[in-house]
């Protein structure tokens, strides 16, 4: 299973952001960690053994992103509001703007050349 780290800076969140990216091939699946879980999470509770099928076919590629939770304000008891104007808007764009791309893939079908 090819796998790849990739630590860069976001410039949605103002900070260093980790991703593991699995597979070379295939439709682009999106693990996000339970709350205060980490992108290590997907390899660590094993999934990757469950996904390995369609990882190793290049069916999907599965990128497991970080999230921000001790930075949200969610776990200190800030207002909805500013929560969402902090950290939530902002982590929303992440997955798709800055981490599916950071392999080429945009969100589209990556397939293997033939």
């Amino acid at each position: 299973m090819q796998v790849q780290y990739l630590k860069d800076y976001s410039p949605a969140l103002g900070r260093d952001m980790e991703c593991k990216i699995y597979g070379h091939a295939g439709r682009p699946v999106l693990f996000i960690p339970c709350q205060d879980g980490r992108f290590y999470d997907f390899e660590n509770f094993k999934m990757t053994d469950a996904w390995a099928p369609w990882i190793d076919s290049g069916q999907v590629m599965v990128f497991s992103i970080d999230t921000m939770d001790a930075e949200s304000g969610i776990l200190i008891g800030a207002s909805a509001a500013t929560t969402a104007g902090s950290a939530i808007l902002p982590m929303s764009l992440f997955p798709t703007s800055e981490a599916l791309p950071m392999n080429g893939t945009g969100g589209r079908d990556i397939r293997a050349s033939s």
